[in-house]
């Protein structure tokens, strides 16, 4: 990193300057990003009039690596760049590749009080991706179109998820959910090891793409769903249609 430093006409300090910065930095600012591999490019001006807090950064990333507490997947071959100028972060040209698909996005983050993150409005769309969201369902190939929005402390995930390929082959114990079954398990409070970092409200549609081969049923299957709740204890309502010639 390089800067330059001068004193303004009006006796305030200015600087500007810039450099390669490696990415491992940025956990420092992002609570929930764990892992974060590979350099990029900085640029820096302050003191000079710019922005509303006198600054002006922007940081532009090529082929990184990036996993966060929100996401099941880690982001690789990622590229993005980030402006803010004290007030927000604005995220642009966000491309990569998540489990063996590809990703797009953008999106603003506002500050609050020493440049931390108070209030998200991103968006993501997701093309051919594998990902296993959550524990209680098998991984399923899809694409999505997602948004990712609200204050810290009461962020909120909606959208639509389309699935290619889903396929249900372990066995199910229906058994013993039926011998264990008690009002206690539908309100007791959630796990203390399960975190509510997010709300949810997502359509889930499959056509036909949904395969069902263990000891409840075989078979193709089609989906018109809903997940709901939060991290902590999500939950899902809707229709699954088994098709003509299907067992269950």
């Amino acid at each position: 990193l390089g800067l330059e430093g001068w004193t303004t006409s009006d006796g305030r300090a200015a600087f500007r300057g810039g450099g390669t910065v490696d990415l491992d930095l940025v956990r420092m600012f992002a609570p929930g990003v764990p892992l974060a591999e590979g350099t990029a490019t900085l640029d820096v001006e302050a003191g000079t009039g710019v922005g509303p807090k006198g600054v002006r950064i922007s940081l532009l990333a090529k082929d990184t690596t990036l996993r966060t507490e929100y996401f099941p997947n880690t982001f690789t071959n990622l590229d993005f760049r980030v402006d803010t100028d004290g007030t927000r972060y604005v995220l642009t040209g966000v491309e990569g590749e998540v489990g063996g698909g590809r990703l797009s996005g953008g999106g603003t983050i506002t500050t609050g009080e020493s440049w931390w993150p108070s209030r998200f409005d991103l968006n993501a769309k997701l093309d051919d991706a594998r990902v296993q969201y959550l524990e209680y369902l098998p991984a399923m190939v899809g694409d999505a179109d997602l948004r990712f929005d609200g204050p810290v402390g009461d962020l909120f995930m909606s959208g639509r998820i389309d699935i290619l390929d889903m396929q249900f082959r372990d066995r199910i114990d229906w058994e013993g959910k039926i011998v264990a079954l008690q009002s206690s398990r539908l309100t007791d409070a959630a796990s203390a090891s399960r975190e509510d970092y997010f709300s949810m409200d997502l359509e889930v549609h499959a056509d036909d793409t949904i395969r069902l081969r263990n000891n409840l049923a075989d078979g193709l299957a089609s989906a018109d769903l809903r997940i709901i709740g939060d991290t902590a204890r999500p939950g899902m309502e809707g229709r699954i249609d088994v098709g003509a010639g299907g067992r269950v």
